[in-house]
């Protein structure tokens, strides 16, 4: 037995949890999945291939805490699972921004993963409270993001690669990888293709011509996968004429910058406890160019805070937030 591996007494005790933790681990998934699944749902995204939700057998978990050299099966923090597919990056990020402004999703940290086998996704963690026969506990979820090659390259060999105590020779090692720097650029190619499809719908890749109802429109529907109506259309149109954004390059650009969605994201957790719509995107965030996002921020504060509806917003959240605790959730 290796120095740091566990031994008998303490895998009796993580046999103990396990047996008593399963029900909150699966609790736990399926709360994130249901979540995510209700809320793609309700906007018509169309980007999402499937989510699906696992727990560690205790084989698994074993495993690990041998490999990591883990006293306590606490200590495994994937031992409850969702995984999530969606078409490409941005779509991925839209899954980030939203686990981050969920009120029922705590101390959410995204990574993204890219391992010498040629593994690459997106893996975010978390913290929810579930119940489970009148006891609540708080329990921590992984969250895999992948695009569709990124997918591929885990149905294809990942299992072979990182669940086998096979030793395998660095050759194939090598071809794995170069499997997944191939479906990368398959990645690239196909975020590329989407941007010229948007460009070209909306009056030319780059075009410096003054962005219209149709524009925003299409430009929306692509970077946020669901239809968008022509009166949502015609506000964004006009919020972000108003902040500079007058063009289909610079609105673009503004939109898919990643800094920008996170920053924005955590505020309006924070203060809304929800998720922003492409209105409020841009009309929180259309300044962050000259301002930069600190500074941008401190503004977006003051202007969410003299919203008309704020004082509603805090009130329902302070309802929520009482009705959880009540119900132990």
């Amino acid at each position: 037995m290796k120095n740091n591996e566990p031994g008998l007494e303490q895998y009796l005790v993580a046999g103990q949890t396990y047996n008593t933790m399963r029900p909150y681990y699966e609790r736990a998934a399926a709360k994130v999945a249901d979540e995510l699944r209700n809320y793609f749902r309700d906007i018509k995204a169309t980007y999402i291939r499937y989510i699906n939700t696992r727990v560690k057998d205790w084989n698994s978990a074993v495993d690990k805490m041998r490999q990591k050299g883990y006293s306590s099966l606490e200590e495994v923090e994937d031992m409850a699972g969702v995984r999530i597919v969606c078409h490409n990056e941005v779509h991925a990020q839209e899954v980030i921004t939203f686990l981050t402004v969920h009120p029922d999703f705590r101390n959410v940290a995204s990574e993204d993963i890219d391992r010498e086998d040629g593994y690459r996704a997106t893996h975010a963690e978390l913290e929810t409270t579930v119940t489970v026969m009148g006891q609540a506990l708080s329990v921590k979820v992984e969250v895999q993001i992948r695009t569709l090659a990124q997918d591929t390259w885990a149905t294809l060999s990942h299992r072979d690669a990182y669940k086998t105590d096979v030793h395998l020779p660095d050759s194939w090692l090598e071809k794995m990888r170069k499997l997944g720097d191939q479906l990368e650029e398959v990645d690239k190619v196909a975020q590329k293709l989407c941007d010229e499809r948007v460009d070209v719908a909306i009056g030319g890749q780059g075009s410096q011509e003054q962005i219209s109802v149709q524009a925003v429109a299409r430009m929306l529907e692509d970077l946020y996968g669901r239809p968008i109506p022509p009166g949502e259309a015609q506000d964004c149109l006009v919020v972000a004429i108003n902040q500079g954004l007058d063009t289909v390059s610079k609105l673009k650009k503004f939109l898919q910058d990643k800094e920008v969605r996170k920053a924005l994201g955590d505020l309006s957790r924070s203060l809304m406890g929800m998720p922003l719509s492409p209105y409020m995107h841009i009309y929180l965030g259309g300044g962050f160019g000259w301002l930069g996002i600190k500074d941008g921020i401190a503004i977006a504060e003051e202007q969410i805070k003299a919203l008309p509806v704020f004082p509603r917003i805090q009130e329902l959240l302070e309802k929520a937030r009482s009705q959880t605790e009540q119900r132990g959730d």
